[in-house]
């Protein structure tokens, strides 16, 4: 089963230039990123990074992304497989109406038969 790269969750200083900063060095080390997501909170931005490094060490990268001016917090997340693939999806069948069902519905006025010929 092939597994997702590394991913990390970084806490950053609110300042101009502080996620160019964290994207041009994660590139500079030989990474991609794959997965980037970010949200504000008070005066930090909270940034969770999903990273291909075509082997390298994850663990020597937060380190030294952990020495960036604007850094707070750095955390490496283990490892997950990746999800199995997803099976094809068939169209709906459609059920039969029971006698039970088209009972029930009368009392909506909806007849036991709709006609398909349109009324000009």
């Amino acid at each position: 089963m092939a597994e997702h790269g590394p991913e990390i969750i970084l806490t950053l200083d609110r300042r101009e230039g502080a996620l160019v900063r964290l994207l041009g060095l994660v590139e500079r080390r030989g990474f991609r990123v794959t997965d980037l997501g970010c949200r504000e909170r008070a005066e930090t931005l909270v940034v969770r990074a999903r990273l291909d490094g075509g082997g390298r060490s994850a663990e020597i990268l937060l380190r030294q992304i952990a020495r960036l001016h604007d850094v707070r917090g750095a955390e490496l997340v283990a490892q997950r497989p990746s999800p199995p693939p997803s099976l094809p999806r068939r169209p709906p069948t459609a059920i039969p109406a029971s006698a039970v069902s088209r009972r029930s519905m009368s009392f909506l006025g909806i007849p036991d038969e709709i006609s398909a010929t349109r009324a000009y």
